[in-house]
């Protein structure tokens, strides 16, 4: 990506602007699909809630990941109506033996069809729910609401 034209020319220009490119942090994670929700056009808007979670301090990763993936997550994409819920643990290979892990343990994603949508959620007695501490340090979590604009559809991804 770093040589493509249309990065070298937009996006690269603006990252100073929206990204601390001197304390940048990376994460690799795996996808786990909890909840799908409905099929998707071009057309479709919505709303995402991306949260960036850390496990409580002392916590075994595998034991961890193992509990947090299998928590009745279902049950919390239903409570808050999300249409769509995806869990994703970083990966293995991201805790070094001798290096820092990294700066998260997995990345939540929520979708709802709008901000009101989200409001009800955030408002609902099964909000706390996301940070559960048995699973969530939360103080050394991040969230971050963004309005879904799709710039790009792959063709087989289309109606």
């Amino acid at each position: 990506m770093g040589e493509d034209p249309d990065y070298v020319e937009h996006a690269l220009r603006d990252e100073p602007n929206f990204m601390d490119v001197d304390n940048l942090e990376f994460l690799v994670t795996v996808e786990h699909v909890v909840d799908a929700g409905p099929p998707r056009g071009p057309e479709a808007v919505g709303v995402k809630l991306l949260q960036l979670l850390r496990r409580p301090a002392g916590a075994d990763r595998e034991r961890w990941r193992t509990g947090f993936l299998g928590s009745g997550q279902w049950e919390l994409t239903s409570a808050l109506r999300a249409t769509r819920h995806v869990i994703a643990p970083s990966v293995s290979e991201s805790y070094p033996a001798d290096g820092p892990a990294p700066a998260f343990d997995a990345v939540r994603e929520l979708s709802w069809p709008d901000v009101d949508a989200f409001l009800r959620a955030r408002d609902s007695a099964a909000w706390p729910g996301l940070l559960d501490p048995e699973f969530i340090d939360k103080d050394s979590c991040v969230a971050l609401l963004a309005e879904e604009h799709r710039v790009i559809w792959l063709e087989e991804h289309v109606g």
